[in-house]
């Protein structure tokens, strides 16, 4: 199970503190509600945040009672993908909110993040899964801003869902984290 955490931080930043960044620590088990997990140490993963390619700390924590473990992401990470939240924020921006060429999306991606080295179908990709789950999207921004109008034509509505992000939260880690928090998957994930 994974939870993410608001680390306050950069991931230049959270790299360079290793393992003495410490998230909440959870009072009872997210899976059966009774036990009090204990720290099970950290494991490593990479964030790749067009700039860099970073090694971060992640810490577990196990539940002694059903045996779960869960760990803790930081806020600039999304679940099953090694790209920074504000690399793949940028895509979408640019290709579902811009509307601009794959080819076009690419360059200024480039220009941005010089360590890219990405193909414009790995662009088409993350545009795909953020198109699947944006009937969840819709559902979460709903919820939060009940006067939102979506039309019927899927990107017109792509393109108001990111606007309304981009415009409605201070930073775009707080939708993705409620997103995670309540369809307990992220926002560009595959559709099972």
């Amino acid at each position: 199970m994974q939870r993410i955490f608001d680390a306050g931080c950069s991931p230049q930043e959270y790299a360079a503190k290793g393992k003495a960044i410490e998230p909440p620590r959870p009072r009872i088990c997210f899976g059966c509600k009774i036990g009090k997990p204990h720290k099970h140490g950290f494991y490593w993963r990479f964030c790749l945040d067009g700039h860099f390619c970073l090694r971060i700390a992640i810490r577990r924590y196990r539940c002694p009672r059903c045996g779960i473990t869960i760990s803790f992401l930081p806020s600039f990470c999304i679940p099953k993908f090694q790209h920074s939240l504000e690399v793949l924020w940028k895509v979408l921006h640019l290709r579902l909110e811009k509307g601009h060429s794959l080819r076009w999306c690419l360059k200024k991606l480039l220009k941005r993040f010089p360590h890219l080295d990405w193909f414009p179908q790995r662009i088409s990709f993350y545009a795909k899964r953020f198109l699947d789950n944006l009937p969840w999207l819709e559902s979460l921004l709903r919820n939060i801003f009940p006067r939102l109008r979506l039309g019927s034509d899927k990107k017109k509505r792509a393109k108001k869902v990111l606007a309304t992000v981009r415009l409605g939260f201070h930073e775009i880690q707080s939708p993705a984290r409620l997103f995670h928090e309540q369809c307990h998957r992220s926002f560009l994930a595959p559709l099972c």
